[in-house]
């Protein structure tokens, strides 16, 4: 039976007529079918309503975010855009020329992709310090591919163009299907893990290059056999080039040093192009000591002619071999550029869609894939140096890559002297400034074990595994680690707390939160707030499973404590115990008492006021619960339910199953009807209700079962709340 603290406090609640609430679910049955009947001429009203001036407007500010921001232009603007973009044409130049060793593409397709991509972005990116073109991580990715499929016939030129063409339509099917979110998927310390791992794959590739060695190590192999491969043929070591390729490093993390150390006192110091100077400078050198008698291998003449737009090659069989590399590349490349997006939004104080992002680099890759351009992205270092340098729109980008086309249509002739070495020096030091050094250094001071555990995984299966299987391991870890959260369902069983004004005034909390709550003999409040979806209803079956079994458990154990004769359980007590279960089995408990030691039956009462959401596999799942409560004589009641959750609980019958008259819209109104039900029961039974507590003088002593009870009913409030999945 229901104890006497239920009956007090629910005794003067508001209450709610069973004819009442029929004609209020009633009413929201009538609603809902005229909302289908009108459902297409609303829709068909919107429609007309969206062809408004300002409607129009508003679309194409959205759908090409340049337009805005030229009708705002001013010279103000456009003098420190001009400043940036000559500032980032100096560092994309040398840079696309570096990486293109890294996609295993000739320097006019690296160079190719500093242009075009960054035009079409310039017109439809909203992110205005984001420098969109070649980037370390996504030529790793794109060289890998394009050496391994090259042995089917096709240049690695070809391939890579083919490659940003799937890249390009991959992202705006993303796009299309509203999935800005993907780049949650690898993020926090799990995604420093692995930029630290390709950073470190980059650093190790460049050795050859760096040390002079002629004997490159073949095929694709993670980055600790590269290492080792490379250890084996220091022998043959050109020390003239690595004399160059250690002048350059130190040369470029000196001024990186020094701009670090001192750049805010000076703007010409925080703005100076360290990697043009170093390729001015070598440059003149090589071409003064003429460095390629001299055994140091330079660039050389490249081809600089832009061929007429054309449709990469494509086939069934090699879209079939690409779409695996097409859809990493896709990840991790729109994770990078959200990361860069983000951050500078929010500190420039504006929000980019992440759907409109995607949208931007689809038609930059699409667009550019045509002219021979190569997978591109955002770069987190170069936007850095864009937003140094003071760019503050989009158009920024778009007079760079200007410059760039000028420059290497008309710069050939010098940039034919440059040092391999000295590009391998700067991928080397791009590749180093890839790695968080803040991040890593912070959360191994604050000791945070379960970050460094994620971040020293992902960094050791990058190094252990070859780039394409490192990426997939590392996001089949996040995949797990968010589908892990996901499932998560946060649930509490409810006490009531008395807010001192009135005897019967107060509210619902949780007991794990809140102690000192009191929980109701006999009635189990649960609380979910989190949607019920397919993928974590599984978890709530099982929470609520062992709820009621360790429910049952400890009222028969207070059972027994207060009346041993009458409760059974075991070998010298009568009765029967039953407490196995399973997801769809809650188990039964058979107790026989008096008003002490009854525990039949049980009262379960849900309310979801604050789950948002619910789909077939839930509702489903309600019904199975349902079902086994029924069985076992245990009334359910719902309440706080939404207008979508009586439409599907009416569809699916579960509405006649629980019935009418056990849906509330209030806790405070279920457990009203449960103390209404309890007395009529006691009636029937021709036993008179307990007496109010309230009318016992305030210094009487409590009854010694009641306050067994409550204390009972308190332990069971902490063991269920900390219950594992």
């Amino acid at each position: 039976m229901v104890s006497q603290a239920l009956r007090k406090r629910s005794s003067r609640l508001s209450t709610v007529t069973t004819d009442q609430r029929r004609q209020a679910i009633a009413s929201i049955h009538e609603s809902y079918g005229s909302h289908q009947v009108g459902a297409l001429e609303e829709k068909l009203r919107a429609l007309r309503s969206s062809f408004t001036r300002e409607h129009i407007r508003s679309w194409v500010y959205t759908s090409f975010p340049i337009i805005p921001q030229i009708l705002s232009y001013n010279l103000k603007l456009f003098g420190e855009d001009i400043v940036a973009a000559v500032t980032i044409a100096f560092v994309l130049i040398p840079q696309s020329i570096a990486y293109s060793t890294l996609a295993q593409v000739q320097p006019i397709r690296a160079l190719l992709s500093s242009v075009f991509p960054v035009v079409i972005y310039a017109i439809f990116g909203q992110s205005r310090q984001l420098s969109v073109g070649p980037e370390a991580l996504s030529s790793v990715l794109v060289g890998v591919t394009v050496l391994q499929e090259s042995q089917n016939g096709y240049s690695t030129d070809q391939l890579a163009s083919s490659l940003a063409f799937l890249v390009g339509v991959f992202l705006l099917i993303l796009s299309a299907l509203q999935a800005g979110f993907i780049d949650n998927i690898l993020s926090g310390y799990l995604l420093t893990g692995f930029v630290t791992g390709v950073a470190s794959l980059i650093m190790v590739e460049q050795l050859p290059e760096l040390l002079g060695i002629n004997d490159h190590p073949a095929g694709e192999l993670s980055t600790i056999q590269k290492l080792t491969e490379v250890c084996n043929y220091l022998s043959t070591t050109n020390f003239k080039t690595l004399a160059c390729s250690i002048v350059s490093i130190a040369f470029l993390l000196s001024i990186q040093t020094i701009k670090k150390k001192y750049g805010h006192k000076s703007g010409a110091l925080r703005l100076m192009p360290q990697i043009l100077l170093l390729v001015i400078i070598m440059i003149s050198v090589s071409a003064a000591a003429d460095f390629n008698s001299m055994g140091i291998h330079i660039l050389g003449r490249f081809n600089n002619q832009i061929s007429p737009p054309t449709l990469p090659p494509l086939s069934f069989p090699m879209i079939q071999r690409l779409v695996y590399p097409t859809i990493i590349l896709t990840i991790v490349g729109f994770v990078e550029s959200q990361t860069v997006t983000k951050k500078f939004g929010l500190k420039n104080e504006y929000s980019p869609s992440g759907n409109r992002e995607l949208f931007a680099l689809g038609i930059a890759n699409l667009v550019g894939s045509f002219m021979g351009c190569y997978v591109t992205f955002g770069s987190l270092p170069r936007s850095k140096i864009l937003a140094v340098a003071g760019g503050r729109t989009t158009l920024a980008g778009l007079f760079a890559a200007i410059l760039v086309l000028i420059a290497f249509v008309t710069l050939v002739p010098v940039l034919q002297f440059l040092p391999k070495s000295t590009l391998a020096s700067i991928v080397f030091v791009a590749a180093y400034n890839l790695i968080e050094w803040g991040e890593i250094i912070f959360v191994f001071k604050i000791r945070g074990w379960i970050e460094v555990a994620l971040f020293l995984i992902a960094w050791a299966l990058t190094l252990a595994t070859t780039i394409s299987d490192g990426i997939v391991l590392c996001l089949l870890l996040a995949s797990l680690i968010i589908f892990r959260h996901t499932t998560i369902v946060n649930m509490s069983v409810l006490g009531w707390v008395p807010n001192g004004i009135t005897n019967d005034s107060g509210y619902f909390v949780d007991t794990k939160e809140h102690p000192e709550a009191e929980l109701f003999d006999n009635v189990l409040i649960m609380k979910i707030e989190a949607p019920i979806m397919f993928y974590n209803c599984g978890t709530l079956q099982r929470k609520i499973d062992l709820l009621i079994r360790a429910e049952q458990k400890l009222a028969l154990q207070h059972a027994r404590e207060v009346n041993p004769v009458l409760v059974g359980g075991d070998s010298t007590l009568g009765g029967d115990t039953d407490l196995r279960g399973s997801d769809t089995d809650l188990g039964t408990v058979q107790v026989t008492g008096d008003d002490h030691g009854g525990h039949n039956p049980h009262y379960i009462l849900i309310d979801l006021k604050n789950s948002t959401d619910m789909d077939s596999a839930a509702i489903h799942m309600l019904k199975v619960i349902t079902r086994s409560f029924k069985r076992r004589k245990f009334p359910i009641y719902f309440t706080g339910l939404h207008d979508f959750h009586i439409v599907l609980f009416r569809r699916s019958g579960l509405l006649d199953l629980v019935g009418s008259e056990h849906i509330f819209d209030t806790i405070q109104e279920g457990i009203h009807a449960i103390d209404r039900e309890v007395e009529e029961e006691e009636r029937a039974r021709g036993n008179n209700p307990p007496t109010n507590p309230f009318d016992q003088p305030d210094d009487e002593p409590e009854d010694k079962d009641a306050a067994a009870g409550n204390r009972v009913m308190l332990q069971l409030g902490h063991a269920v709340t900390i219950t594992p999945n």
